[in-house]
């Protein structure tokens, strides 16, 4: 992917000065940073974090021009700003889904959270006041929306609600632009950053939509597959749970990943090519590409199916209780 294999050797650069940072915390903790530095490595691991947090800076710099030592400073920042995050939604979902000790991960996301902000500090000269109130802003954005969830179904056709979860992820742009001088292009940088970071969220969802079945109100294809299947119980405010075969329905019967597809390629056509780097935009399509490519798969299925004379049966085996 061009996006990511233009910036190979800035990468390694980057999760080696990250790593060399995490070194020096205390104790146990700088064994920890690194463990979870490593394990999101892109080039080594292919780690589940999304390559946006810490490659903006380097796509804003077709727009800025600043070279590539200042993009280094904030896509480490914006590294350590993500592992912070990730670490405060593995306890949000509970002491069973964070990788190591709660108290220790808590100490350690502190760390991370000081280690961003030392590092953006660094190119905060020009109009350091206005670089943190956009940061307040874009965390109150994300607290929104992920203390919301468990009240909040997720709305797939709400770009702001969508991109809300990776809200901090634009500080790495808002840098760019105000060490620049360029913020009066903020604005319309942004709303392009709310509509890739949708698809994204979209791409995530769909992806992770096994994970989510016993709270699926956070997951905006579990809402397509919700409206797909149909009016159940849940205007009494108790909707009935999901299965893994209800989903399967609504991707077979009902084109539930047909129709979130539409919905990330609207999002990506959206992106307004004169104010995105041409990156976020590949960003974007890329992803919007993967979730057509499934919801082709699962119309090639049923074609097959129906050829097969085996469609009957998959229905029979969807309906059974």
């Amino acid at each position: 992917m061009e996006y990511i294999d233009r910036y190979r050797g800035e990468l390694l650069e980057v999760f080696v000065e990250a790593e060399a940072e995490a070194g020096r915390f205390p104790d146990e903790l700088g064994r920890l940073g690194r463990e979870l530095i490593g394990a999101c490595h892109p080039l080594k691991t292919g780690g589940k974090a999304s390559v946006i947090a810490y490659l903006l800076p380097y796509w804003m710099d077709d727009i800025t021009g600043l070279g590539r030592r200042v993009c280094r400073d904030l896509a480490v920042g914006s590294l350590f700003a993500m592992l912070h995050y990730s670490i405060v939604d593995d306890l949000m979902d509970g002491p069973e889904a964070a990788p190591a000790d709660p108290r220790r991960l808590l100490a350690l996301g502190q760390l991370f959270h000081a280690a961003f902000q030392a590092r953006y500090a660094r190119h905060a000269v020009a109009d350091p006041e206005r670089l943190w109130a956009l940061y307040a802003r874009y965390a109150a954005e994300w607290a929104a929306a992920v203390g919301g969830e468990p009240e909040r179904r997720a709305d797939p056709l709400d770009v702001r609600q969508l991109a809300r979860k990776s809200a901090p992820v634009k500080l790495g742009a808002a840098a760019m632009l105000l060490a620049a001088g360029m913020d009066e292009r903020l604005p319309a940088v942004e709303e392009a950053l709310d509509l890739a970071l949708a698809v994204l969220q979209l791409s995530d969802d769909w992806q992770d939509w096994a994970e989510d079945l016993a709270a699926p109100n956070g997951n905006a294809f579990l809402t397509i597959v919700r409206d797909a299947l149909g009016p159940d119980d849940a205007e009494a405010g108790e909707p009935r749970p999901f299965t893994e075969r209800d989903v399967k329905a609504a991707v077979f019967r009902r084109g539930a990943l047909a129709r979130l597809s539409r919905i990330a390629d609207a999002y990506a056509g959206r992106i307004d090519e004169r104010a995105a780097p041409p990156m976020l935009i590949l960003f974007a399509r890329t992803l919007a590409d993967g979730i057509r490519r499934g919801a082709e798969e699962a119309e090639a299925e049923v074609s097959r199916l129906i050829a097969g004379h085996g469609f009957s049966k998959l229905i029979s085996d969807l309906s059974k209780t």
